[in-house]
């Protein structure tokens, strides 16, 4: 479209810059220069995100996902003559704040200082978050994990541990704390051999792990 002289070009479409689906319906990442624009607003993506100087996503007012790690905003876009470039703020406008933290550990780490110090100090009722612990811990220290996180979770707006990615590391103390002896030391002990096995898949090896884990946790939580 034709625009009158000293006119300010704006243009304002709700759709993605990457054609995912090869129909062609996307927006080309430089629309704003082929058409002349000072400013593309988009809509479509959910968190806030720019493409050029003059072409940004301004998100959804509350976000709905772990995937952006803010909360949502609007934008202020100032355009003081055509050509311009343009002075864009952010001004913040969402309640909840999804927020997804790495807890990485090592056999002799504090798990539950560790798990603290990533907490945050306050607001925790608008807060959404999860924690991805990572490296290596001890049964004895998955179980205190565990139980930190179910404390301080009621404090959250939603709280959750991911123990995916954390590994086990295994140690004869631990092991007694399940049983000396008996069928439970058996059924432990079978576990680990599982669990440490070489020539088990991944999956069945994560499987025994993951039982391993729970076995301990139900014997702390009988002697409590």
């Amino acid at each position: 479209m034709a625009t009158d002289d000293g006119g300010l070009r704006i243009g304002l479409a709700h759709a993605g810059v990457v054609d995912f689906n090869n129909r062609g319906a996307n927006i080309s990442p430089d629309r704003d220069r082929t058409a002349g624009l000072d400013y593309l607003a988009l809509g479509d993506w959910h968190g806030r995100l720019q493409i050029t100087e003059r072409t940004h996503y301004s998100g959804s007012p509350e976000q709905d996902r772990f995937k952006h790690g803010r909360r949502g905003c609007c934008l202020v876009i100032s355009l003081d003559s055509p050509g311009a470039p343009p002075f864009v703020e952010d001004v913040e406008i969402g309640e909840f704040l999804w927020t997804e933290d790495e807890l990485p550990l090592l056999p002799d780490t504090d798990v539950v200082a560790a798990l603290e110090d990533i907490l945050p100090q306050a607001g925790h009722r608008d807060i959404l978050m999860r924690v991805k612990a990572t490296g290596w811990a001890s049964l004895r220290a998955q179980s205190e994990l565990d139980a930190a996180a179910a404390q301080c979770g009621p404090n959250f707006a939603h709280f959750e541990l991911s123990k995916e990615h954390l590994k086990t590391s295994y140690n004869e103390a631990d092991i007694d704390e399940i049983d000396k002896g008996g069928a439970l030391r058996l059924a432990a002990g079978r576990l680990k051999e599982d669990a440490e096995s070489e020539s088990l898949s991944s999956e069945d090896r994560s499987i025994s792990a993951g039982a391993l884990a729970r076995l301990y946790s139900y014997v702390k939580e009988a002697e409590e």
